[in-house]
């Protein structure tokens, strides 16, 4: 679905839930009649009063989304007016505006093509027919994102030069490209093609994939127009996922939004907007039973009112901030006032960001997403070592505690792996850290295209690196690891002064049930097997036991 039908199915979802909402909304135009006849006639008592003033404020915030801004505006000022105590012979004048605002009201509201809505990047397609160009020097790179795309329910097709991607790109659009920054053999190369890629009239959604780092390189490509920057480094599996998050809307990712909003009918409207986007949204009424919906939930993003009865939303906000579970969940307030003093208090409170009522699709869609893809850009950081694009210890404990559960249940062998590099001390001594972490990436690299995309490779520490290997028992285990420290061990290094040195690794191998019955168990086992490995002369894999 492109942006502008996801933009009419916004716009037509919000003028059929004005039919329904109208006759309510019009009922607190009613409270407003009440209370400017009884100012009228001088009997205005201040709990009359407050409720006018209330009705006001959400008027105020409703209307103008479901496209009466002038209505916005007329509520506006009667909420303004009742905050100050109006005067007696203010009453005909302020009449005159309820009245306004009721016709406002029973007329039409602005059309589809005339309201502004919910035109987000993401077209929520599915995965399964995504297609995907890989435009690659690296045969062997392709091949496996290739594959494992296929795997993914994807379409890959590949050009191994800038010249092949523009002659197919004569024949297809594909919905993702996968550029090598590294290109060689062309006039202009790589940056050539993204600069046609993102130009006028095209503008592809273009990943750049590449071996460099340097920072002269990223604010190029951000400059021509790549919508992300990949090192070469990462699982397979990363660089699809980012594909994926590319391509997609937050709604792909399965997001869950908390919306807490004492207005039912604003509630109604957020629910509409985000679930044209595919997003599951709960709604809130009552501030007090926010904790316990947020804990039973787990949401990926909070929307907050900030002017509720009970509890303000920046109450709620300073709340979750106190708690570490939570303080890293996107906060979005929503807020009649954009003055100066109100934004500094709901940052103050640890807002990421806030939407001034009257709520639009578009400025409320772009928020919601550019958050909700920072998020899932800081786990996928918290998930991955920087320097290996290995799994992090903490995400390896939680991939391989998965497949414990999957090796007992269905009773299918599970071999863990642990790696040390052989005298890595000495490597570092000897040629530096630059030259240690070259070997430590090479190590990790190759784990990677060693192993399947359902292995789970992981940086353990230091030197040490963390192999899961489900549906394989210990013997193929140890064979296959036998196999890669054979190639590794024929690999050549060269130090930052040009001399060229090798390396090797040992590893102990254990297997779940046959070595241990938990997986503290399991990794103790192929722990002590590898320390067996390196006390029987290194450049070894030895099983458990």
């Amino acid at each position: 679905m492109s942006p502008k039908d996801l933009a009419t199915d916004a716009s037509s979802a919000i003028q059929s839930l004005w039919l329904e909402v109208r006759d309510s909304v019009l009922a607190r135009v009613d409270v407003l009649d009440r209370a400017l006849d009884s100012l009228e006639a001088g009997s205005l008592d201040i709990g009359l009063r407050r409720s006018a003033e209330r009705e006001a404020h959400r008027l105020a915030g409703l209307v103008g989304t479901f496209g009466f801004p002038v209505g916005s505006e007329l509520a506006a000022q009667l909420e303004h007016e009742l905050m100050a105590g109006p005067a007696q012979e203010s009453a005909p004048r302020l009449a005159e505006m309820a009245r306004d605002l009721r016709r406002e009201l029973e007329a039409s509201p602005l059309t589809a093509e005339q309201m502004v809505v919910a035109e987000g990047d993401g077209d929520g397609e599915q995965t399964e027919g995504l297609s995907l160009l890989i435009v690659d020097g690296d045969p062997d790179l392709a091949e496996r994102l290739s594959v494992e795309a296929r795997i993914w329910g994807m379409n890959p097709a590949w050009a191994a030069s800038a010249e092949e991607a523009r002659k197919l790109l004569t024949r297809v659009v594909p919905d993702v490209i996968m550029l090598d920054l590294d290109l060689e053999g062309t006039a202009d190369g790589a940056g050539g093609l993204l600069a046609q890629l993102t130009g006028r009239g095209r503008r592809f959604p273009v990943l750049v994939t590449t071996a460099s780092d340097r920072f002269e390189d990223r604010l190029e490509v951000a400059r021509l127009g790549a919508r992300g920057y990949l090192h070469k480094s990462l699982p397979v599996s990363q660089m699809l996922d980012a594909v994926v998050q590319l391509q997609a809307g937050p709604g792909r990712r399965g997001a869950t939004v908390l919306a807490v909003d004492d207005d039912p009918e604003m509630l109604l409207v957020l629910d509409r907007i985000l679930e044209t986007h595919g997003i599951t949204t709960l709604t809130l009424s009552d501030p007090l039973r926010f904790w316990s919906l947020l804990e039973e939930n787990s949401p990926d993003l909070v929307i907050l009112d900030i002017d509720m009865p009970d509890l303000s939303g920046v109450d709620l906000c300073r709340t979750v901030r106190n708690d570490p579970r939570w303080a890293a969940l996107p906060v979005l307030f929503l807020t009649r006032y954009g003055d100066p003093k109100t934004i500094r208090e709901v940052f103050a409170a640890g807002a990421d960001d806030y939407v001034v009522k009257p709520v639009v699709g578009l400025d409320l869609m772009t928020k919601i997403e550019n958050r909700l893809q920072r998020a899932a850009r800081q786990q996928a950081l918290a998930d991955s070592d920087a320097l290996t694009g290995a799994v992090s210890r903490r995400r390896s404990i939680e991939l391989l505690a998965r497949l414990v559960r999957l090796s007992g249940r269905f009773s299918h062998p599970l071999c863990l792996a642990m790696i040390d590099l052989d005298l890595f001390k000495e490597v570092n001594d000897q040629f530096g850290k630059a030259a240690g972490d070259a070997v430590l990436r090479r190590l990790s690299h190759m784990l990677l295209r060693h192993f399947r995309g359902e292995d789970v490779v992981a940086r353990w520490g230091g030197e040490e690196f963390l192999v899961g290997m489900y549906g394989i028992t210990r013997e193929v285990a140890v064979t296959r690891l036998e196999q890669l420290a054979q190639r590794f061990a024929g690999e050549e290094f060269t130090s930052p002064k040009g001399k060229p040195f090798g390396a090797s690794f040992s590893a102990g191998v254990a297997e779940y049930s046959r070595d241990a019955l938990d997986l503290p168990a399991l990794l103790r086992a192929a722990d002590q097997a590898m320390r067996r490995a390196k006390a029987e002369g290194r450049d070894r894999i030895l099983p458990a036991g």
